[in-house]
């Protein structure tokens, strides 16, 4: 029983780290996208600008 009881807790363990290893990753994808939003909006602007003055 106690041998069960281990595994159940090691595995547990491993379960939370890797929880806390995908909330930080997706933390760090949704600032890539927000990146990568923010200067497809400022190429999107250039481009109007450009329109403006042709």
């Amino acid at each position: 029983m106690k041998e069960t009881l281990d595994k159940v807790r090691e595995e547990n363990n491993l379960l939370r780290e890797q929880q806390s290893n995908l909330v930080s990753e997706k933390a760090n994808l949704i600032k890539k996208n927000e990146y990568a939003k923010e200067q497809i909006e400022a190429i999107i602007e250039r481009l109007r600008n450009l329109e403006e003055y042709e």
